[in-house]
């Protein structure tokens, strides 16, 4: 019989890992569609939002890929071997099998996000590590099921291997603060304004290698073949050493996977009068944010359009606001990257909003006061943004725009 009708009646007379690829395909597609794509224009964020699917794809590739071992290492299955005259060797099959599928899918569906996102170069190299990271991490899983079903005989193995993965992958990868090396990714904001940490990287890597590497050893070890129990006083090591560093990196190093850039990208502007500015990972929202501009600037009286800012420049969570009068800020909100909206509301209360003021970041907040009067200025600008007539009034023009200068001067802010 040749190897290949071999390797046929391997899959489909005892292999079940391949089951894992259409589980692969389907949580890929749901993260790739969730919440209409709002990582689109954004590369960074949008392969850090690939992760989510590993995190879903681990607990069936682990089961799976167990669920083989354990047939491979059972008595009466000695002759699926494929010819491979080292145990070990057999025993890699089924995660090469299963986890290089799992990495193919991966890539696959990296092309969507590609093209949305359009790669930049300052974030070239960051999004690549995230994905090798994601690869890495796949395979690991596959190789760590291997092995559990190597030392356990069924059912025990794929299931200790389907409920020890996600756990692992929530304990070694959502440690906030502290390092975690499963941390793939899996953002649902905006990473604007945030760099991957090269310290955080190295030691990822480093950790992902060295985790592989003994993962594989340990497979490739001298394992009986026996229809007996494999689990002997020698196999629980690997187990102990791994709750050990489990334990230790719940107390291990302060080390944040993200950090603060110190320079933020170049704005692109456009209009005159006023002038507005966004990030190039934001510029669909240009469009919709100078369309309510528009309507605000031609809705008021000219005493109040002169009254507001000529120029508006986007500002991320956490980045420096603008400190010059006569300029605003506008911040996308979470919910507009889903719904590709920014409300006239929105853009009324960011036109108001003094941002030069040093009141608006303190600790302490501002005065009741002062939400009192951005909510009615606010109110009155998305207003006549809409076609109302409240601000034709004289005597109301000279009361909104009284109470525009107390605000804006951050006089409204004083004690």
């Amino acid at each position: 019989m040749s190897a290949m009708s071999t390797r046929l009646r391997y899959l489909l007379s005892a292999s079940v890992c391949w089951v894992v690829v259409p589980f692969a395909v389907l949580f890929e597609t749901i993260n790739l569609l969730d919440r209409n794509r709002p990582w689109r224009d954004d590369f960074l964020w949008a392969t850090d939002w690939a992760g989510t699917s590993v995190f879903l794809v681990v607990p069936f590739l682990a089961g799976l890929v167990a669920a083989d071992t354990s047939i491979l290492m059972s008595a009466h299955r000695r002759d699926l071997t494929l010819s491979t005259p080292r145990t070990g060797m057999s025993l890699l099959r089924p995660a090469v099998l299963a986890g290089g599928a799992c990495l193919v899918v991966h890539l696959l569906f990296l092309v969507p996000y590609a093209m949305e996102a359009q790669p930049m170069a300052r974030n070239l190299l960051p999004a690549l590590y995230v994905v090798l990271a994601q690869l890495s991490v796949l395979m690991f899983f596959a190789l760590f099921g291997a092995f559990l079903g190597a030392v356990l005989p069924l059912p025990w193995g794929p299931l200790l291997a389907a409920v020890s993965a996600p756990a692992l992958m929530w304990l070694l990868g959502r440690n906030s603060g502290l390092f975690s090396p499963f941390d793939v990714g899996g953002s649902t904001s905006s990473l604007l304004g945030l760099a991957l940490s090269p310290r955080f990287a190295l030691a990822q890597t480093v950790w992902l290698v060295l985790a592989l590497g003994v993962t594989v050893a340990l497979l490739l070890w001298r394992w009986p073949w026996s229809g007996g129990t494999r689990f002997r006083v020698v196999n629980t090591a690997p187990f102990l050493l791994l709750f050990l560093v489990v334990l230790a990196l719940q107390q291990g190093p302060q080390m944040d996977r993200l950090e603060v850039v110190a320079s933020p990208p170049q704005r692109e502007c456009t209009g005159s009068s006023p002038v507005i500015c966004v990030y190039p990972e934001h510029r669909r929202f240009a469009r919709m944010v100078r369309v309510n501009v528009e309507r605000i600037y031609a809705g008021v009286p000219p005493d109040v359009a002169d009254a507001l800012p000529r120029r508006i420049v986007e500002r991320y969570p956490g980045g420096t606001p603008p400190r010059t009068a006569g300029v605003s800020a506008i911040e996308v909100l979470p919910d507009s990257f889903s719904s590709d909206k920014i409300s006239m509301s929105a853009t009324a209360i960011d036109l108001v909003t003094p941002w030069r003021c040093p009141q608006i970041f303190a600790s302490e907040a501002p005065p009741e006061r002062y939400f009192r009067a951005a909510d009615l200025l606010s109110k009155e600008l998305a207003a006549a943004g809409k076609g109302g007539t409240a601000l034709k009034d004289p005597a109301r023009v000279q009361e909104f725009l009284g109470l525009l200068e107390r605000v804006m001067s951050c006089q409204i802010l004083r004690s």
